[in-house]
């Protein structure tokens, strides 16, 4: 009988993980206009691991350094809580700084633990083209209805049916972006390994932001967003939003590269053929404007909790994505517009803290308000080592798209080929297969 990814996920188990050491009494984290804004994202992350890399390893053993791990990233344990004081824009009263709505409570609440099996080999769910459902190898719990009783992360361990292991990470984005949940998940990597975590000295502090010139109010990076009762979740009305992944080799990718232009990136050159492809998909004239998220290199000291490792700029064009080179494209993405008709390009983390505070933090959509195109090449999402190796495969995606969907671009898998990356796609169902085709036709894959 051939089982179906969509039928094939039973015995589902939950538990819980708190800190090894209480963290103490009234320790908050505060919780910056940034974090905020990301507060309806979620990030997810799901690590695949054969057989020989996790044998003898059972679940006392697979959560065990988790209770030394959240000694380290007590944020993580915590719960939201509500400001109790209210701030006067947000009251109407007058001018002045908005007062954060929310801070995390330390109260070490806990992690949630998800153990599940899967009816299928792990060869048989990577060969599947239902990358669709990789869903249901992460837990998929938003924080809400009653936020103070909502864990802030999910891991989910599933067990293939040839041995095998998948390890689903459910990390909210107010808590940090797709390289703090890589973090966190590799220190978890080295407790398991032996290795010992040390005293608790990761800081938590926020990195200095530099002020760029002013954005376009046209080209600010997010959107009002229309949430689901008490849930932090975008409505997604009547065409859901779905995510789809395939690999990107890297022979396909050096002959992209060569078509697009040897000085652009992987990123900055699938970027393009994603940003032609939706455009294609949607009509003549449209995509217009993209958000950029890339990685902040130039920040030191950076966070291993908090969102200010990724640059986020508002780029916009005046001619047709649709009937533009691929080089135009990349150019746009690298430089911020192109052939002397650029527009916005500058970091836009500054203005989008701005507008928060000054509009008294409402509920907004980052990812997915505009076409959104994110560089996650250097993500560490390998450096997670069990047995001595590195995943077999790494499917990374964002929770909460808005309808204009969001295009990821990963690291792929050490291999015989080498230099490959995943294009994670993120898109409204109702337009997924056609983004998908032209990509597909575009990329060769």
């Amino acid at each position: 009988m051939v089982v179906s990814s969509g039928d094939s996920i039973s015995g589902i188990r939950i538990s819980s993980v708190v800190p090894a050491h209480v963290t103490g009494e009234n320790v908050v984290h505060e919780l910056s206009a940034l974090d905020l804004a990301m507060r309806l994202h979620y990030v997810k992350v799901v690590y695949f691991f054969r057989k020989d890399q996790v044998q003898g390893l059972d679940i006392y053993q697979l959560k065990k350094p988790m209770f030394s791990l959240l000694d380290l990233y007590f944020p993580v344990a915590g719960r939201i809580r509500k400001s109790e004081s209210e701030s006067p824009t947000a009251a109407g009263t007058g001018p002045g700084p908005a007062v954060p709505p929310f801070y995390i409570k330390c109260n070490d609440g806990g992690v949630r633990i998800v153990e599940a099996k899967c009816a299928m080999t792990l060869d048989e769910w990577l060969k599947s083209d239902e990358t669709s459902l990789n869903c249901r190898l992460v837990a998929q719990q938003v924080i809400g209805p009653q936020i103070g009783f909502s864990p802030l992360v999910y891991i989910q361990f599933t067990t293939f049916k040839c041995g095998g292991l998948s390890i689903g990470l459910s990390w909210s984005h107010i808590l940090g972006d797709a390289f703090s949940a890589s973090d966190f998940m590799n220190v978890w990597g080295d407790i398991l390994a032996g290795n010992s975590p040390g005293e608790p000295t990761l800081s938590f502090s926020k990195p200095e932001i530099p002020i760029a010139r002013p954005l376009k109010p046209s080209l600010l990076p997010v959107k009002p967003a229309t949430t689901v009762e008490d849930r932090w979740e975008i409505a997604s009305g009547e065409t859901p939003t779905e995510h789809r992944s395939f690999r990107f080799s890297g022979p396909q990718l050096r002959q992209l590269r060569s078509k697009v232009g040897e000085r652009f990136s992987a990123f900055e050159a699938i970027a393009a053929v994603a940003w032609k492809a939706a455009a294609a998909a949607r009509g003549e004239g449209s995509v217009r404007r993209v958000t950029v998220v890339r990685e902040d290199r130039g920040v030191e000291g950076a966070p291993v909790i908090g969102n200010g490792r990724q640059s986020v700029r508002g780029v916009g064009i005046d001619f047709d994505a649709a009937g533009a080179d691929w080089g135009e494209l990349a150019r746009a993405v690298a430089e911020g517009g192109a052939d002397g008709r650029k527009e916005g390009g500058a970091d836009g983390r500054k203005e989008i803290e701005r507008w928060v505070e000054g509009e008294g933090y409402p509920e907004v959509e980052m990812y997915g308000g505009d076409l959104t195109l994110v560089d996650l090449e250097g993500v560490g999402c390998y450096d997670l080592r069990l047995g001595g190796r590195g995943p077999a495969l790494v499917d990374l995606y964002v929770e909460g798209v808005g309808k204009e969907g969001a295009v990821l671009v990963l690291p792929g898998p050490d291999d015989e080929e080498g230099g490959g990356r995943v294009v994670s796609v993120c898109m409204p169902s109702d337009q997924m297969d056609s983004m998908v085709r032209a990509l597909r036709s575009e990329l060769g894959v």
